[in-house]
């Protein structure tokens, strides 16, 4: 069978003017010599899960509507979202509602800004995602706020929080979350440690399981990788029978991603303890950094922040920025980092495994999948011009397109390659 396989590529902007990167089976005339990309399929890596984002396209805005449908069409048929995190607050919401972690009711919790979340982003994307014959990964978050709470004091009132949330949507929508992300960016000074994270995750998976739900959980989500990694490390040395719950060892990108050897700490627990890597909040966030995550922590998923939001300027806190200037008719412009986003959103999938892809020259860095139906997908993030050789694809018609900051979404013609082909 000819699959149809993709070759996605992204280009640096280099002093003041463009420099691009052309892909050639032979070397034209004159040119230096190309650099050769090798692919290793017997040589694997992590499975993508999916490209994440936060449950908010503007909500607070009265006229919200008039372009949820279209970001939702967007984010799943074009960009490639697949993953969406919705979350309680403490701080905005009614998250206890009594004294008795045991006994719930119902009419003691305020889940109206959850609902508003969930009816307003999710269910739109996960209804465009379906449409394509492809699943929504559901990830709620409980967000402490700026203060100690009771959830981290008390275990089983956590536990009890997670089990009236996976109630409420399973009663109202059909669905439970398929996974838990247990606090964001989790301070000691409101008393969350590692031990009382791993403590969390024990209490609120046993009362889960008494209801037939088993969703991985993801921790400890710490503003910086130093940090994450730390309280990590706490959770195991306290609470080592949490990890048996534990899906993904998370950090968000606030200090230490430029810093290789806090990267690959991640990676070292990640397997270590057989489990996947994820990071899952940097606010501008680029594709450079996106690389180096999929590289270095290997990360199985990935989220920059919000969906969608209306404002004058592009600041890099989501995917796609609503130009609402016209009330009555707002236009979804995507963001400029989103753009170069798109070229691994898009093509690498949920359940690709990342295969070996070594370079003969620093300019181009690749990153390789293998989808799950079997079609091949190589990123390269280029840094400067010249002419690329990709030998180990199969054989197949292979489409080739690049974004730079002056050609977004570019295509060059197909190209078909027999067995053993360069």
């Amino acid at each position: 069978m000819n699959l149809k396989h993709k070759i996605v590529r992204s280009m640096l902007l280099l002093v003041m003017f463009l420099l691009g990167v052309f892909v050639h089976v032979t070397r034209s005339e004159g040119a230096t010599e190309a650099g050769t990309i090798t692919l290793d399929p017997s040589t694997t890596y992590q499975t993508i899960s999916g490209w994440q984002t936060v449950a908010e396209i503007g909500l607070i805005f009265p006229n919200y509507e008039l372009w949820r449908d279209t970001v939702a069409d967007m984010a799943a048929n074009d960009l490639g979202i697949n993953r969406i995190m919705f979350l309680v607050r403490s701080d905005y919401e009614s998250p206890n509602d009594n004294d008795d972690p045991f006994e719930i009711d119902p009419s003691g919790f305020d889940f109206s800004r959850m609902e508003l979340q969930l009816n307003g982003v999710v269910i739109p994307l996960k209804q465009s995602l379906a449409s394509r014959g492809e699943n929504l990964h559901i990830n709620f978050k409980f967000f402490n706020g700026d203060s100690p709470t009771i959830h981290s004091a008390d275990p089983e009132e956590y536990a009890e929080l997670i089990e009236a949330v996976f109630l409420h949507t399973q009663s109202n929508y059909g669905w439970v979350p398929d996974s838990v992300d247990v606090v964001n960016e989790p301070k000691s000074s409101w008393g969350w440690t590692g031990e009382t994270i791993g403590n969390a995750i024990l209490a609120a998976a046993a009362r889960l399981e008494t209801h037939g739900f088993t969703p991985f959980f993801i921790a400890p989500s710490g503003v910086n990788v130093q940090g994450s990694v730390s309280m990590f490390d706490d959770m195991v040395a306290n609470v080592p029978s949490a990890l048996q719950y534990l899906g993904e060892i998370s950090y968000h990108c606030y200090g230490g991603c430029d810093v290789d050897a806090n990267l690959t700490a991640v990676r070292d627990r990640a397997l270590q303890h057989n489990i996947d890597s994820s990071m899952t909040e940097k606010i501008r966030h680029t594709y450079e950094d996106l690389h180096r995550d999929l590289k270095l922590a290997r990360v199985s998923a990935w989220e920059q922040f919000a969906l969608a939001f209306p404002l004058d300027q592009d600041n890099g806190a989501q995917y796609y920025v609503i130009d609402d200037s016209d009330p009555s008719n707002p236009v979804v412009n995507i963001g400029e980092r989103t753009k170069f986003l798109r070229q691994y959103f898009k093509f690498i999938r949920s359940g690709a495994l990342r295969i070996e892809a070594t370079s003969t020259d620093g300019n181009f860095d690749p990153v390789a999948f293998i989808n799950t139906g079997g079609d091949y997908v190589v990123v390269v993030k280029a840094d400067n011009k010249g002419e690329i050789n990709i030998q180990g694809l199969p054989a197949g018609n292979y489409g080739i397109k690049y974004t730079t900051s002056k050609e977004y979404d570019f295509d060059l013609p197909d190209v078909v390659l027999a067995s053993g082909q360069v």
